[in-house]
Formats: structure tokens, C-alpha cells, sequence
């Protein structure tokens, strides 16, 4: 196949090969099973689960990838080249949402981090945006939620659950993000 790319999945690691065929059934690439390791290596420790988005509007997929020290990393589904690479932190990360974060049409990468950090990440060269700290580590991936059912904003925000439980609507305004509320998983009990 001309342009394709041929993944070979290590069966040591079968998470990801319902991925790679999916990947394979929508990019046009072949996708092989295998016991050996062997195909693309991401070149850092603790992959996320990949995320498959056209970040850049090209008409063609991205796989995005977080690691566990901080590390995101976007490719391209055609020959799995890497588009871009940048580190956010030193701790580990939750896979990604994509999102109009900005509220300008532009696609915006969130990722959450271990130390309660969350992201907004430029999603065609990887440039961190804004960070906003919600106090307690997240390591379940975040949501992404339209804010025109809350404030009647033009965008979207992002929502994440925290290690306590606590649920967190982290909005990117301009040059900076900030929490637009927190819902609580302690409840007190009424007699």
C-alpha cells in the first residue's frame, strides 16, 4: 500500500491491539499480530491510552500519546511520523481529550497530570497554553464539556476527576486556565 505504514502489535501488550486494527480499518494502514516486539517504538516509558484525532485539519489522523514523565507526543498516521514532541511537568499523565478550549474554532489538547495539573497544549506544534492546579492528582482522563449549557460560552472546558473524587470544570480563558467550580465527593449526612 502506497503511503501506508505496517504496525506489528506485540502481543505482550494486547491493550493496544484493538487500536492499531481500528487505526488500520480508518487510515488505510495493515496492522499485524505478532510475539515478538517489534514495529514503532514511542521512544519514552509509560504510554497512555493513544487518542486518535486530525489535529491539524489535514484530513489525516493523529495518534496523540502521553508518558509517565510528562511527555506528549502527536504522530501522524501516515508512516507514524512524529509531528510533534513537548514535556509538561515531570509526572505522569492522563490520555488526552481535543477540544475548542479557546473558543476560536482552533483545537486545543488537555491532558491532566499526577501532581493535579491540568494542560491546555496547542494542538498543531504542542505549545503549552495555560496550566491550571485543581490541589489533588488526577490520574482518570478528563472530559471535555461544552460550556454553552453552563455561561452560554462559545467554547468548551474541560472536566476532570481528582484522586479524592472531587469533580473540577477547568476552563482556558485567554492566556490563562482557571476552575470555574469544583463539586465535592464528601457529603455530610443529614438526620
Amino acid at each position: 500500500m502506497e503511503g501506508g505504514v505496517s504496525l506489528t502489535v506485540s502481543a505482550r501488550n494486547p491493550r493496544y491491539i484493538g487500536f492499531f486494527l481500528t487505526l488500520s480499518l480508518f487510515c488505510g494502514n495493515t496492522c499485524n499480530a505478532a510475539n515478538q516486539d517489534t514495529g514503532v517504538r514511542l521512544g519514552f516509558e509509560g504510554a497512555s491510552d493513544p487518542v486518535c484525532y486530525d489535529v491539524d485539519w489535514d484530513g489525516t489522523w493523529e495518534v496523540l500519546l502521553t508518558g509517565a514523565h510528562g511527555e506528549v507526543v502527536a504522530y501522524s498516521t501516515k508512516g507514524m511520523r512524529k509531528i510533534w514532541r513537548t514535556t509538561v511537568g515531570e509526572k505522569s499523565l492522563t490520555s488526552v481529550v481535543v477540544g475548542d478550549f479557546a473558543g476560536t474554532g482552533a483545537l486545543v489538547v488537555a491532558t491532566a497530570s499526577s501532581d493535579g495539573t491540568v494542560y491546555f497544549l496547542r494542538a498543531t506544534d504542542g505549545s503549552l497554553l495555560a496550566k491550571h492546579n485543581v490541589g489533588s492528582p488526577v490520574t482518570v482522563p478528563p472530559s471535555v464539556a461544552p460550556l454553552k449549557s453552563i455561561n452560554d460560552a462559545q467554547r468548551d472546558g474541560v472536566v476532570v476527576c481528582d484522586d479524592n473524587g472531587d469533580i473540577h470544570l477547568v476552563a482556558l480563558e485567554g492566556e490563562s486556565a482557571r476552575g470555574l467550580f469544583s463539586v465535592s465527593n464528601t457529603m455530610e449526612q443529614v438526620d
